[in-house]
This record gives structure tokens, sequence and C-alpha cells, in this order.
């Protein structure tokens, strides 16, 4: 467990400029200076569907692969992980996690990326959500 714990540790700063690929998406990136509370403040400002993601480095035996369309599949894949939130009115509706290799469709929402999440921060933030009424995103996410 140790090890794991290194490991994301020293992944954390190269995670600060990884960003998926993403379409039909209405893109803005952030740097957060705190995580919790910069989310906290954007989905607090938030009136209509939008999604809200940051990177992270992934623990080792992630899956959070894309859904197969024909492409190849990475048996090797990516380090870290997107974590996206959708929010409306305030507050979130779900969580998606999955490898940055992955291609996103935005759905014609507005994106707003944010650097410099600290695994830690991301923790402290999924936990609450890992104990809501629906939690399946969450728990994915931090798993």
């Amino acid at each position: 467990m140790r090890h794991v714990i290194t490991l994301l540790v020293a992944l954390a700063p190269l995670a600060l400029s990884q960003q998926p690929r993403v379409s039909n998406a209405r893109t803005e990136t952030r740097a957060v200076a705190s995580l919790e509370s910069d989310f906290k403040a954007i989905a607090a400002a938030t009136e209509s569907p939008a999604w809200i993601g940051y990177a992270v480095p992934k623990a080792p035996g992630f899956g959070g692969n894309c859904d197969h369309k024909g492409g190849p599949v990475q048996l090797e894949g990516d380090t870290f992980a997107a974590v996206l939130f959708r929010v409306n009115r305030r507050s979130v509706e779900k969580v998606r996690s999955f490898s940055l290799s992955c291609d996103v469709d935005g759905g014609g929402l507005p994106l707003i990326w944010l650097t410099g999440a600290k695994p830690a921060e991301s923790l402290a933030l999924l936990e609450p959500l890992a104990k809501s009424s629906q939690p399946e995103g969450a728990l994915a996410a931090i798993a």
C-alpha cells in the first residue's frame, strides 16, 4: 500500500498538464489553488448543466477503460485518470472516471477542466459523494 501511495505522490505533478481529448464541449481550463474550495465555488455558480473535471494519477489495477467501439484496447494504458462531475443547479448529479486516453464527447455542455488537482484533495472531494444517495460514480473514482 505504501508503494502505491508513493507512486501516486510522485506522479501528481505530471497530472497538472494532463487532459483528455474533448469534442462537442465548450472547454475552459482553470488552475486550482484548493480543489475542494474551487470546485465548490464553480458548482455553486452553475445554474445549468455543465461538467467539471480534473486528472489524478490512477492506482495500479484501475480499469477506467473507454467503451470499446472498434478501436484498439490499450492493455498498458495511461497512468492518469480523468474524474468528471456533471453539475446542475449548484449540485453534483453524476460522477464519471476513466482513462485519459479515452475520447470525451461533452454533449454540447461546458467543461471546466481544473489543473493542479492533488490525489488527497480528490479523495476529500469524492468521499462525501460516496456516502450520498447515489454513490456509484464517486466510489468508482475513489477505487
